[in-house]
C-alpha cells in the first residue's frame, strides 16, 4: 500500500516535471512574441526626447532609493552603491530643462551618460544569478535607459531631417 502511494506520488511528480519541460520550450517564442509585440507599438509611440528624459530620470531615482533603503547586503548593512542610479536620475533632472529646450551640448551629455548608465546597469544585471529585487531593478533601469536612448536618437534624427529640409 505505501509502495503504490508513493509510486503514484513519483509518477505525479514525473507528470508536472514533464508538463514543466513541455512548457518551457515554449518560452523562447512567447518571449519573442511579446518582443515583436513591444517592438510595433514602440514604432506607433512617438516619444518626445524630454518626455523620455524625465521618465528615465524618475525611474532611475525610484530604483536607486528603493535599492539603498529597502535591499540589504547579506551583512545587513546598506550598499552605497545602489545610489548610482539615483545620482544619475538627479542628474538628468538638473539637466531636464536643457533637454527641454533642446540644447545640443546639454543633450548630447545627457545620451552619454544615459548609454554609461545602460552599459554598467546591464553589466550588473548579468552578474546577478537570482530573481530577486535587485536584477529586477537593473531590468527597470536597463529598460528605462533603452527607451531614453531610442528616443533621444529618434530626436536627434528628426532634428537632422528637419535641418536639411531648411537648408534646401
Amino acid at each position: 500500500m505505501l509502495a503504490k502511494k508513493f509510486m503514484s506520488i513519483i509518477f505525479r511528480e514525473k507528470k508536472l516535471l514533464s508538463n514543466i519541460v513541455w512548457f518551457s520550450s515554449y518560452i523562447p517564442s512567447i518571449m519573442f512574441s511579446i518582443y515583436n509585440y513591444i517592438c510595433t507599438q514602440l514604432k506607433n509611440i512617438k516619444m518626445k526626447a524630454a518626455s523620455a528624459n524625465l521618465l528615465n530620470a524618475i525611474v532611475l531615482l525610484a530604483a536607486g532609493l528603493y535599492g539603498y533603503f529597502l535591499i540589504l547586503t547579506p551583512e545587513g548593512t546598506r550598499a552605497p552603491t545602489a545610489l548610482i542610479p539615483a545620482a544619475f536620475g538627479l542628474l538628468f533632472l538638473i539637466l531636464q530643462k536643457g533637454v527641454a529646450n533642446s540644447n545640443k551640448i546639454i543633450s548630447h551629455v545627457v545620451v552619454v551618460l544615459t548609454l554609461v548608465l545602460l552599459i554598467i546597469c546591464t553589466m550588473r544585471f548579468i552578474k546577478i544569478e537570482d530573481w530577486g529585487a535587485k536584477k529586477y531593478l537593473f531590468l527597470a533601469c536597463i529598460l528605462s535607459n533603452a527607451i531614453a536612448l531610442v528616443a533621444f536618437i529618434g530626436s536627434f534624427i528628426e532634428a537632422r531631417k528637419n535641418r536639411k529640409i531648411s537648408n534646401g
